[in-house]
């Protein structure tokens, strides 16, 4: 809600940890600010946000094995503490880990990087998910997750008609499409959809076609531990500086 703020009463964030607030235990925002030095040279960026989203949608339409009712694979995730108590239905739960978290979590995403001069607004990004949607993303006959993606406005992308539910932004000069996709939809995909449990995690593409290659971090994005263990490594960098010169 302050990022400019914030940004110049910490010294650029020098003073204050932000690390766990995207991705959790991946340290995702750490890594996709070395790859995003050269803005120009990015062809499309995919983000897999909430690793409540990413437990529920993992267990109850995985890539293979025996999928799980999605009513109990909710319930599992409050008991695992990735999703919050109190929620009366499993739509509801992944309404709310959807619209709640992810404008938020993008939001903080783009400005900490810098992919724009202009602030990103996370109200900006708000979206609803309606249950029949939700029904069709689970019961969809190719699994799919809640991936983000954020795309150049002069870069070719890939059809981006078969989406349920989600949005589609522009911010500046990026097109913003996030929903529930089918994990076949672009080959980009690919380190997403094997994430398993709570996993959050990015894929980049760098040069033309991504000729300069593509890069991947995944790792644990939801969960007691690996987000204070984060928040604790965040701690220790700022209460050290001389050892990190």
């Amino acid at each position: 809600n302050h990022f400019s703020e914030l940004k110049q009463l910490s010294n650029d964030f020098e003073k204050l940890g932000i690390t766990a607030t995207v991705g959790g235990g991946t340290r995702l925002l750490h890594v996709a600010k070395e790859y995003c030095h050269d803005i120009g040279n990015i062809t499309q960026i995919h983000l897999v946000l909430n690793g409540t989203l990413a437990a529920i949608m993992d267990w109850v339409a995985p890539v293979g094995g025996k999928a799980m009712p999605v009513e109990p694979a909710a319930a599992k995730a409050v008991q695992l503490g990735y999703a919050e108590p109190g929620s009366e239905s499993a739509a509801a739960i992944i309404r709310g880990e959807a619209e709640g978290d992810i404008p938020k979590k993008l939001s903080i995403f783009c400005n900490a990087v810098g992919l724009s001069t202009t602030v990103a607004d996370w109200t900006k990004f708000r979206f609803s998910l309606s249950d029949q949607q939700i029904n069709d993303a689970i019961d969809s006959p190719s699994p799919r997750r809640f991936i983000v993606s954020l795309y150049p406005a002069n870069c070719h992308h890939y059809d981006e008609s078969d989406v349920i539910g989600g949005f589609s932004f522009t911010h500046d000069n990026w097109q913003l499409v996030g929903g529930f996709r089918r994990i076949d939809a672009n080959p980009l995909f690919g380190a997403l959809t094997t994430l398993t449990g709570p996993g959050n995690g990015m894929v980049i593409g760098l040069g033309p076609n991504a000729s300069d290659g593509v890069y991947a971090v995944t790792g644990p994005g939801a969960g007691v531990q690996p987000t204070v263990n984060t928040m604790i490594d965040d701690y220790l960098r700022i209460s050290r500086p001389a050892a990190n010169q």
